[in-house]
């Protein structure tokens, strides 16, 4: 009987533990991240990170319990934001794009005044470098790859030019309708899309860009070019699209303007002609016609289909792919939330954690392929300056860390152009993190969240049941086995000692029974 009851005892005890650990669950007490600009409306998901568990949420009712508070820069609006906030409150924001998706961004006088980043640069929090690459196996693959014999066949019953631009979104901030229309000039260029048209694409791959951005179909039409032009729409460190990793994936050589840093991205260093060590779009067009010519030189720039993981030399490529693909199992944005859900748990008594400029790496200064077309009224010229004015206005009003207006912007950006008023140079941000020990291992980080919990739970059943003198042996033997070890402790020890002079002292001055005074 008695192995029965502590066999029951033993029960009970998984049972509360269970409770106390699915308590916080129950009672809404896990740790709330709030996505301030709404993913798909109605997001709601409970997820376990490391140790830890958070809630994410895009429901603003709950601004104010908030750990931390994301937002996505595409959705930013610079006059909806969550003010006044509260001093240990983590901003984090999540932007893959450039600069000419949200322009006033790139400012670190703005980016300060987020704790946390995950952008297309390297020295972001959760770097997106390689968001368009799948894993180490699409540079090698040959599904798409065609010979260069074939090529030039193909080239030559078709009547291809050797270079094909695909491009629909006009007008960018990297200057390359300007330079490819120049280069039109030394070679044949088959452009397909909005820009620059002179071919048709197949009506398939007009209907759903989305769709066929990343489609055999796409793929199978382009593979059959030797060459691709790959100009991105800004050129920022580390910000490096599709348009990189589409030919060289398919296996034609990349035409590239973008990156000042992709020489650290490329699979070895000759695979693809980069622009800007070329003086003239000139230049670039006479490689063009002697790569085209040779075909001995056209696959050197290929080692990594023709020579497969041989052919990839870069270590530092190599390395981040395999942190790429580990991370980004579930997703850039599952990724950047977890990153979120434990840093919220970090202790920070030094230095603090606030973004740079280095997190959106584009710097002040336009940078624009060489060519002779003069660019100095350039449309997005005017545009960036603008941009930075705003960034301006809008690092005064959060310095204020109070609630503004579209007028209060307004206000205060036309101070700034008509005044000349302007701001420090260095960040001013009051909302600097304390950067401090990782996070607690999974056994410390589960006993601070749970293991209270299941105590205090404990401790209250045990003390009604046993005041209530409900003396079964079942409680007897767990109660005696708690109060056991708590007493063996020094400090339970010294509460019993305490505990006994008090009793003697009450015995002491007790007054006399009046019935038994005649016994005494």
């Amino acid at each position: 009987m008695r192995y029965l009851v502590l066999f029951r005892a033993d029960i009970f005890l998984a049972f509360l533990l269970s409770l106390g650990y699915l308590l916080p669950h129950i009672l809404g007490l896990d740790d709330k991240i709030l996505w301030w600009t709404s993913l798909t409306g109605d997001y709601r998901v409970t997820k376990t990170c490391g140790s830890w568990t958070c809630v994410f949420t895009d429901n603003r009712d709950i601004v104010n319990d908030s750990k931390a508070i994301l937002f996505y820069g595409s959705n930013l609006n610079y006059t909806d934001l969550p003010l006044p906030r509260p001093k240990n409150q983590i901003w984090g924001l999540l932007h893959e794009e450039s600069p000419k998706n949200v322009p006033f961004l790139q400012h670190e006088i703005i980016l300060h005044h987020w704790n946390y980043t995950s952008t297309f640069s390297r020295y972001s929090d959760v770097p997106l470098t390689l968001q368009y690459l799948k894993n180490l196996d699409a540079l090698i693959t040959t599904k798409y790859f065609l010979p260069v014999k074939e090529k030039n066949r193909i080239k030559n019953e078709m009547k291809l030019a050797s270079v094909v631009y695909l491009q629909s979104h006009c007008d960018s901030p990297s200057g390359r309708e300007e330079y490819i229309k120049e280069l039109m000039q030394y070679i044949d260029i088959d452009s397909y899309g909005q820009c620059l048209n002179n071919k048709q694409l197949p009506k398939s791959l007009t209907e759903d860009y989305m769709r066929t951005i990343d489609s055999d179909e796409l793929h199978n039409f382009l593979k059959s070019y030797k060459f691709i032009l790959a100009f991105e729409n800004a050129a920022c460190n580390d910000y490096i699209t599709e348009k990189f990793w589409r030919p060289i994936t398919i296996g034609s050589i990349p035409i590239y303007f973008g990156s000042q840093t992709i020489e650290d991205w490329l699979p070895n260093d000759k695979s693809a002609i980069l622009v800007k060590d070329f003086s003239s779009p000139k230049e670039v067009a006479n490689l063009i016609k002697y790569l085209d010519n040779n075909d001995n030189e056209y696959n050197s720039y290929l080692r990594h289909k023709l020579m497969g993981r041989k052919g990839i030399t870069n270590q530092y490529l190599i390395q981040k792919i395999d942190e790429w693909t580990e991370r980004s199992e579930e997703g850039l944005f599952n990724d950047f939330e977890c990153f979120v859900c434990e840093e919220i748990h970090k202790d920070r008594p030094e230095a603090g954690v606030c973004a740079d400029g280095s997190h959106y790496d584009c710097g002040e200064e336009f940078v624009l392929p060489k060519m002779n077309a003069r660019l100095e009224n350039f449309y997005w010229r005017n545009i960036m300056e603008s941009e930075k004015n705003v960034a301006k206005a809008l690092n005064q009003l959060l310095i204020t860390n109070q609630p503004f207006t579209k007028h209060d912007f307004d206000k205060t950006f036309n101070q700034i152009l008509a005044l000349g008023y302007s701001t420090p140079n260095t960040p001013t941000s009051k909302h600097c993190l304390k950067q401090g020990r990782p996070p607690d291992d999974p056994v410390v980080g589960t006993f601070t969240v749970y293991a209270a919990t299941f105590l205090v739970f404990t401790a209250v059943v045990l003390f009604v049941l046993c005041r209530k003198r409900w003396y079964s042996k079942f409680f007897k033997n767990i109660y005696k086995s708690i109060s056991g070890a708590v007493w063996s402790t020094p400090r339970g020890k010294f509460f019993k000692i305490r505990k006994f002079l008090r009793n003697r002292k009450q015995q002491k001055y007790k007054p006399f029974n009046v019935e038994n005074k005649d016994g005494i």
